[in-house]
């Protein structure tokens, strides 16, 4: 933060509220509102040219844009705080909390303001916003999970993953649309992200799901999976033949 100076900009598509909240702000004297938007393009403007250290992001900006609409733009050099300031009911609200850094439940209780600054004075910017995002759109996304990659990360539904398989310390994920995919993770840390009702752990190079198993080669100790209308050939070691058998017996 810039001389004990906390810049802050203000993103909702209601005029009343931005004045409402930046009223509440007001009586903060080291809180410096640079700009009030209302709507993606201003507000991502304004956070390339100002470097807030903090956005009071409304969710529901427009029937078009959302507050997530801003957040996947954004980039890892600016590192702004998210504080969402939302109508959202109790229960929805509780999806967010451990994602983004606050909450503000409209009409803006001021006490409760109030918690939100001096929780920012006290923790400042501890969060990293890639994480921030990550977690945020998962929370929207129940099914997906969060695997990094060379340039940043992925959201994806394991149910849509055929198998996975080694690439020296990294990995590659083949995806029911024939996609591959290289992902900064070794097939060990794939194997504990992945559910394992549905996945297991075939060799040391492979991890398959077996929804996609069509059959099994006990003499040759291969398996089949199909994938966009081809077959993919898998060598099965020994000890793992019984076991994928009576795991795809039991499902």
């Amino acid at each position: 933060m810039r001389e004990n100076k906390i810049s802050a900009i203000i993103v909702d598509d209601e005029s009343d509220a931005r004045e409402v909240l930046s009223n509440l702000l007001s009586k903060y004297p080291n809180i410096d509102i640079i700009s009030k938007n209302s709507n993606v393009s201003e507000a991502f403007a304004s956070i390339n040219e100002n470097h807030p250290d903090i956005v009071f992001l409304d969710i529901e900006l427009s029937e078009t844009e959302s507050g997530f609409d801003l957040l996947s733009m954004l980039k890892q050099e600016h590192k702004p705080t998210i504080i969402f300031v939302t109508s959202y009911n109790e229960y929805a609200i509780k999806a967010f909390e451990f994602a983004a850094f606050d909450y503000l439940l409209k009409p803006i209780d001021p006490d409760r303001l109030d918690q939100c600054i001096e929780r920012y004075k006290s923790e400042k910017q501890s969060k990293d916003l890639q994480k921030q995002i990550a977690d945020i759109f998962c929370c929207l996304n129940k099914n997906k999970i969060k695997i990094n990659t060379r340039t940043g990360f992925i959201l994806i539904d394991p149910d849509e993953i055929v198998h996975c398989e080694s690439n020296g310390n990294c990995s590659n994920i083949i995806f029911n649309n024939g996609k591959k995919v290289p992902v900064s993770i070794h097939l060990k840390g794939l194997e504990k992200l992945l559910p394992s009702n549905n996945f297991i752990r075939l060799c040391k190079s492979n991890i398959i799901n077996i929804d996609y198993l069509i059959k099994v080669d006990r003499k040759r100790k291969l398996c089949y999976l199909k994938n966009s209308g081809k077959e993919i050939e898998l060598k099965i070691p020994g000890g793992k033949l019984k076991s994928l058998e009576r795991r795809w017996m039991s499902d």
